[in-house]
């Protein structure tokens, strides 16, 4: 498994469907066809800003939540400070 695995959450009726993706590519395109909700991603170095970044870069506001096994006080900054909603 990945460990920079994401997880698109799109509203599902009364619950919520998670669709796994391996690449930032295709993290961004079921974001844009689904229309998600929201979006988690893990908190490795980098992938998360590439991440940020590209969904600026094409237009999508989709919220994002990092996620991180250790909480890391500088990884959560950072998150925020690139445009997470929580960590």
């Amino acid at each position: 498994m990945n460990p920079c695995r994401r997880s698109f959450v799109a509203a599902a009726g009364s619950g919520l469907a998670f669709y796994p993706s391996p690449s930032t590519s295709e993290c961004l395109a079921l974001a844009k066809r689904l229309h998600a909700d929201g979006v988690f991603c893990t908190s490795e170095p980098g992938e998360c800003r590439k991440l940020f970044m590209r969904m600026k870069g094409k237009g999508l506001h989709t919220p994002i939540v990092v996620v991180s096994r250790i909480p890391e006080v500088a990884e959560w900054l950072g998150a925020i400070e690139a445009g997470a909603i929580d960590y």
